[in-house]
């Protein structure tokens, strides 16, 4: 039998709401949720009494996440070792963050709040950031939906809801603060508008312990829209508050719900809640400010329970610590905390534990950041911790407990963590929106924050150094060609205006378009594989006539028009007409799905329609527009000689990095106090080039600057990011290998390798005509009077369109740009450098010999190998 029930309702003798410990046999398994809180009264407190009397002759499994905080506070050396021996599974904070799970985060407290202006710039500032993840969520909900970010809220706690203390003979509450402050925000509009701008040119006067801005630089996606600051003060009325234009605050009392308070200007929708224990008492505080308009509405539902809703109108959400613990929105986005002292601090930090909570993509929990890591062996990590060591420990202490036996196998541990999805595009801002802001007003929980974040090894803000790298550039007097699109040359002025006109060119029925429409699944099989080897044949279908009369083409024309806008080509034309056209025509494109999904059999297949024919016609425009744009900019390229000031060179880096890795510091030091000495050589590089963790310096002397850096964590940040990624990384490395290696030595006589990151859109080498394609590499090989130039891109394949996707072809479109150039001592050549195995890639029914032949080769596989053959090919150009 199982019982759940809450802990207050245990008791030494029955009662009417109430059960009796002795009511329940002494053999008993006893799982208890948020486990901390028990300990409050030590080992000698009511729960702890009852626990061990229920678990006299059976086991209790207890969870929290704030465990280590909880047994810190009581001060009981007797229950900090009761607790130590039994732990079966740490995986706390500190471990939660590294692997990349949850949010980033950004902490800040105005300790002394007694100047007015000065708190309200600072509510302002809080104000503004959350609206700033609101704003950017509302503009642009496609890019993060496969991330599955959760509609910002905005969360402020008070320490108390009603009056604890008396300022000037008023009493004062920390809730009605927040509300005044509101009001007054609304109210004051040239005050307010005055503030914004401030704040939007990092002039806010609120300043660090080193002088410096607080929240300079922070709000640069609000800076790209080129809106002025009134007609955001209005936005924020629109997006924050629900109202078209400023009204009083209302203060509105829900009968029939569970203390709740709705907040609304004027009569529009409410915009946020305030959820307390005494409404009323909170209500008649309101009555006493002129600011405030209390009323009251009979409501039969409950805003704060819908919250999680997609219908809910609220983006504030104010109360006390009532819902710091047993509630739990993936929402939290921005938290405000007034008055909340150090006692305060574990009910804080599980409320801080339910802000940084992250969907992720694919469900994943993980950041945006953490998809780029690669594989990290176990051997490698700290602590082995593979997702069933602790249901694995907790079977075998129930068993042995019980005097069970069982014959499970265990299986080894996990080695290593799984491969993140490839192909992941990073949305432009989705960091500002996977950050957890707190800002605190009089909070003095920042130095329990601190004391938390330093116990679990992670970096409390203040604690980053920043550090500022110079690098050596080798270019020196060497003739490296490139190619460049002549200055001053612009398309969308100069270039003949495209327009639609319902014929494919010969490029785009040469190459079709290909969407698959078939779902993709993960199988796993235990013992023999169940799923054969075989590749299934897909269905190629097309639309017809009976289809497009289904078609709503209005609607797919202004879905088109409206994908043009947000990518603006404003100098295209799209003629309506050309849209029934393309579609009537099937040499532009191949689409596989199940042909009994292209029979009607209900009008839920016309919406399926509707959605394909878009994506066609969206793959189309983008191929047509890149195609024109290509044709028009292909007889203006030419070749130039690469120089320093080129915007692939690198001149310095910027790094925070955690004060207590003293290591990183002392090597970056010594690397600085060279460099700035100008006695830096190849034979110190080597000496000072490091790995620690994932942090990693690279001294390749061929690099035409040095040194290159890669970080795998996120618990250090470089600016510029150069390698990106594992795959980047590891080619650099094995191509430093190769030219030092007798066998590299020996091909390298006579000849002169160069290599330079390439630093994609807007300041790198792209080409258009492979699809927007900045390969990730430029490398040289001179030999004598003759330059073997080749662009080299190290990624996956799995998200290619296959054999034909414009990327790999561009092996074969780099030899038309080579003649249309006419140099005979320049040699181009393309590569593409997979970091997916070949024995995943099969499903393209090419061998590897055809892949290698369209100059793919495989990086993990052929490790020891592919530079060199990738070498010779240049030469074979």
């Amino acid at each position: 039998m199982v019982e759940i029930l809450d802990i207050h309702k245990l008791r030494d003798e029955v009662g009417e709401k109430t059960v009796a410990v002795e009511a329940f046999e002494g053999n008993n398994l006893v799982l208890v949720d948020e486990g901390h809180r028990g300990t409050s009264g030590a080992e000698t407190g009511a729960w702890m009494q009852k626990r061990n009397q229920l678990c006299e002759n059976g086991f209790s499994f207890e969870y929290s996440a704030t465990f280590g905080q909880a047994i810190k506070a009581s001060g009981s050396p007797t229950l900090e070792q009761t607790y130590a021996k039994c732990i079966l599974f740490d995986y706390s904070y500190k471990y939660f963050y590294a692997d990349g799970y949850g949010k980033d985060y950004r902490i800040l407290n105005l300790e002394n709040d007694s100047d007015g202006a000065v708190r309200h710039r600072y509510l302002t500032a809080c104000l503004l950031t959350f609206y700033q993840q609101l704003k950017l969520y509302l503009d642009k909900p496609k890019g993060f939906r496969p991330f599955l970010i959760e509609r910002p809220l905005w969360v402020f706690v008070g320490g108390s809801v009603n009056a604890v203390r008396s300022e000037k003979g008023r009493k004062v509450s920390d809730v009605v603060d927040i509300l005044l402050f509101l009001a007054t925000f609304v109210r004051e509009r040239n005050k307010s508008v005055e503030i914004i701008e401030q704040l939007l040119r990092g002039k806010s006067g609120l300043l660090d312990r080193e002088n410096r801005d607080i929240f300079a630089g922070a709000f640069t996606y609000l800076n790209t829209l080129g809106l002025t600051t009134d007609e955001i003060f209005d936005d924020i009325l629109r997006v924050l508050f629900n109202a078209p234009r400023t009204a009083k605050l209302h203060v509105e009392h829900l009968k029939g719900t569970d203390g709740e308070v709705a907040l609304r200007l004027g009569d529009n929708e409410p915009f946020g809640v305030i959820n307390v224990g005494d409404a009323s008492a909170l209500c008649k505080l309101c009555e006493e400010r002129n600011e405030l308009v209390v009323t009251e509405k009979a409501f039969s539902g409950s805003l704060f329970r819908s919250l999680n809703d997609e219908s809910s109108s609220v983006n504030i959400l104010i109360g006390s610590k009532k819902f710091t613990e047993g509630w739990s929105s993936w929402r939290v986005s921005t938290m405000g905390l007034m008055n909340i002292g150090r006692n305060e601090g574990p009910q804080i930090i599980q409320l801080f534990g339910r802000g940084v909570r992250l969907k992720g993509k694919d469900f994943s929990l993980k950041r945006s950041r953490a998809l780029t890591d690669g594989v990290v062996p176990a051997s490698r990590r700290e602590t082995k911790r593979p997702s069933d060591c602790w249901a694995k420990a907790l079977i075998k202490k129930v068993t042995a407990s019980f005097s069970k036996t069982t014959k499970q196998q265990e299986q080894p541990p996990d080695q290593a963590v799984s491969v993140p999805p490839e192909g992941v595009t990073l949305p432009s801002f989705i960091q500002e929106l996977e950050t957890l802001y707190v800002f605190g007003i009089r909070a003095d929980y920042m130095r329990q924050f601190k004391e938390y974040l330093e116990d679990e090894g992670l970096p409390a803000n203040e604690d980053r150094l920043e550090f500022v790298l110079p690098v050596i550039k080798n270019l020196g007097s060497k003739k490296l060609k490139i190619v460049r699109l002549k200055e001053g040359v612009d398309f969308k002025k100069d270039g003949q205006k495209p327009a639609l006109d319902g014929k494919p060119p010969e490029f785009l029925t040469k190459h079709p378009i290909v969407l698959d429409w078939y779902p993709k699944l993960q199988a796993m099989d235990s013992g023999a594989g169940r799923t054969s080897a075989q590749v299934a044949e897909r269905d190629r279908c097309y639309f017809k006539e009976s289809h497009l009369a289904f078609l709503d083409l209005d609607a797919i024309y202004f879905e088109l028009q409206q994908f043009k806008n947000e990518r603006g080509w404003y100098n295209l034309t799209i003629p309506r007409d050309s849209v029934v056209s393309l579609l009537k025509q099937n040499d532009w494109y191949t689409l596989y799905i199940p042909k009994e999904e292209m029979e009607f059999r209900s009008f839920q297949q016309v919406l399926r329609w509707q959605e394909i024919a878009t994506a066609l016609l969206k793959k189309y425009l983008d191929r047509y527009y890149r195609f024109k744009k290509q044709e028009f900019e292909a007889i203006h390229l030419e070749y130039r000689d690469l120089s320093e000031d080129n915007p692939n060179f690198v001149s310095e880096y910027r790094l925070l990095i955690e004060q207590s890795r003293a290591d990183i510091l002392q090597k970056l030091n010594e690397i600085k106090e060279l460099i700035e000495r100008g006695s830096l050589k190849e034979a110190e590089f080597s000496r000072l080039a490091f790995q620690r963790g994932s942090f990693q310096t690279i001294a390749f002397a061929r690099h035409l600057y040095q040194p290159l850096i890669y970080v795998g964590n996120s618990l250090i940040e470089v600016k510029p990011v150069v390698l990106e990624n594992e795959g980047e990384r590891d080619f650099v490395l094995d191509l430093q290998q190769f030219c030092e290696s007798s066998e590299g030595k020996d091909f390298l006589k006579g000849k002169e390798l160069y290599l330079l990151r390439n630093l994609g859109p807007g300041r790198g080498i792209g080409f258009f005509e492979a699809g927007r394609f900045y390969p990730d590499f430029i490398l040289w090989l001179l030999v004598q009077d003759k330059q073997y130039v080749s662009f080299i891109d190290p990624k996956g394949l799995r998200n290619l369109e296959g054999p034909e996707d414009p990327k790999i072809r561009f092996h074969q479109t780099i030899k038309d740009l080579e003649q249309q150039l006419g140099d005979p001592e320049v040699v181009l050549n393309s590569f593409i450098l997979s970091s997916t195995p070949w024995s995943q890639v099969r499903w393209w029914r090419e061998g590897k010999d055809a892949f290698e032949a369209r100059n793919v080769l495989f990086q993990r596989e052929d490790r020891a190998t592919y530079i060199k053959k990738l070498l010779e090919k240049m030469l074979a150009g």
